[in-house]
């Protein structure tokens, strides 16, 4: 219902739901980004540093002071 939702058809839903090389590789990613403290979103790293930002207002300071 999701996929058909959002004009997926529901033969090409199927195969995607099915294809254990995207889950491995999306489980990969997951990982790699939860050993990196992200646990959420929206997050944020500058020069590779996660920085404790949600919004612009918290985020600006982070990249004007990395140059940005």
């Amino acid at each position: 219902p999701i996929a058909a939702a959002h004009g997926i058809p529901e033969g090409k839903a199927e195969t995607c739901v099915k294809d254990q090389a995207a889950a491995d590789q999306l489980q990969q990613m997951v990982q790699a980004a939860s050993d990196k403290g992200v646990t959420g979103t929206p997050t944020f790293f500058v020069n590779d540093k996660l920085v404790a930002a949600y919004d612009w207002a918290t985020l600006e300071p982070f990249l004007k002071d990395a140059g940005s």
